[in-house]
């Protein structure tokens, strides 16, 4: 007959093969995994109760649990996904403490993330670029009023990164005593008011902004931009949609729609802008935008396979 011991390393090995076979269609049979860990869990409660620690034991465990979390989504796109995973918790109504009953939450925390990161990346980059194409070059050795308005600058895009949108507008005017007819400040003032309620101060923001750049595709571009900096999606959307419609060429403008796309969830319509952004930024010459335009359609390509996420603004 089985020890104890031994029927937790079997169990182990039962949990390790069916680890190395994630993603190689093991299918409905990795339902078998959270109910191998709550059986290796009891048994290492129950050595722990009477004053035995199996080491090795405990390290092939750590290194299995380790490996299910790196493995997550591969195992909630073999289970068939969130919706029949919850229906499989709901019956067995497992503790709060096995973790590994809630990977799906892990999933969608780990997607969330990560589409964060991409955009706010993407969006960067976008914003250099334009800033470039508008001629707004800064020296090897700028004056300290220059020096002073980046420094503004980068301290109110952290804080309004962060939700401090009060404390990013007052930067934000420090910024512009030094520069009051910087456009993008001008801007990034009339998107904070707009956010905080401040309707009418920020519509003359945008008017004054907009007469020095005397150039609407520009203005609505940089816009979208700041919009997607304290999370208004929806406002973003609808400035890249003025875009295009000012040029219907404008790859930057579909590219920063695929992107308030995909922040609002909406995967199919952020994959149709992306594609005709990098159609666009080829035949324009701008292989910056082609690039970083192919990059966002193949990282929203890869999330298909799992769970809808949405993103709250």
């Amino acid at each position: 007959m089985l020890t104890k011991a031994d029927e937790l390393r079997q169990c182990l090995d039962t949990l390790e093969a069916d680890l190395g076979k994630l993603g190689f269609g093991l299918g409905p049979q990795a339902l078998e995994i959270p109910t191998l860990m709550d059986q290796a869990a009891q048994l290492f409660d129950e050595f722990r109760q009477e004053g035995r620690d199996l080491a090795e034991e405990r390290l092939r465990w750590e290194t299995a649990s380790h490996q299910l979390r790196s493995k997550a989504s591969t195992w909630l796109r073999e289970v068939g996904g969130s919706e029949s995973f919850e229906k499989t918790r709901r019956a067995r109504q497992p503790s709060a403490e096995a973790w590994w009953w809630f990977l799906d939450k892990q999933v969608t925390q780990d997607q969330k993330r990560s589409l964060r990161r991409t955009l706010k990346w993407a969006v960067g980059a976008a914003l250099v670029l334009v800033l470039l194409g508008l001629g707004y070059k800064l020296f090897l050795a700028p004056d300290p009023g220059t020096q002073a308005r980046i420094g503004y600058t980068y301290d109110a895009e952290s804080l309004s990164r962060s939700g401090d949108l009060t404390g990013a507008l007052q930067l934000v005017e420090k910024a512009l005593a030094t520069a009051p007819d910087d456009p993008d400040l001008l801007i990034f003032k009339g998107v904070l008011q707009n956010v905080l309620g401040q309707t009418a101060a920020a519509e003359e923001s945008f008017q004054k902004a907009e007469k020095i750049l005397n150039n609407q595709e520009n203005f609505y571009l940089l816009r979208a931009q700041r919009y997607f900096y304290v999370g208004h999606y929806q406002e973003m959307l609808a400035d890249t949609q003025a875009v295009i419609q000012v040029n219907t060429q404008s790859a930057t403008g579909y590219m920063l729609q695929g992107q308030a796309q995909e922040a609002l969830g909406n995967s199919k319509e952020a994959m149709d802008a992306y594609e005709r952004a990098s159609q666009l930024a080829e035949a324009n010459n701008q292989p910056e935008i082609a690039v970083t335009a192919r990059m966002l359609y193949g990282t929203l390509l890869q999330r298909q396979g799992m769970p809808t996420i949405e993103t709250q603004p």
